[in-house]
C-alpha cells in the first residue's frame, strides 16, 4: 500500500522489526498487512478488505510503542 510506504521502509530498518514484535497482537496483524514478517509462525495477516483507518491506528500504535523503548525522531515534509 503505496501510502504506507515510507513507514513500511522505517519499520524494516535495523532491529525495529524485532522491537515491533511487542506490540499489541491486534496491531500486529493489522501491520502484517503491510509486512507479512510480523504475522509471525501464527498465521498470516487478516483477511478481507484493508481498512486504512485500523492501519493508520495500528502505524500509530507501532510509533508510540518504539517511542516508549527509546527517543524517536520523525521528519515530515
Amino acid at each position: 500500500m503505496l501510502p504506507f510506504g515510507p513507514w513500511v521502509d522505517a519499520f524494516r530498518a535495523d532491529q525495529v522489526i524485532e522491537e515491533l514484535g511487542g506490540i499489541a497482537p491486534v496491531w500486529r496483524s493489522e501491520l502484517a498487512r503491510l509486512m507479512p514478517e510480523l504475522a509471525g509462525p501464527q498465521g498470516q495477516p487478516p483477511a478481507g478488505a484493508a481498512d486504512y483507518r485500523q492501519i493508520f491506528g495500528a502505524v500509530a500504535q507501532a510509533i508510540r510503542h518504539l517511542a516508549r523503548l527509546r527517543p524517536v525522531l520523525m521528519v515530515l515534509e
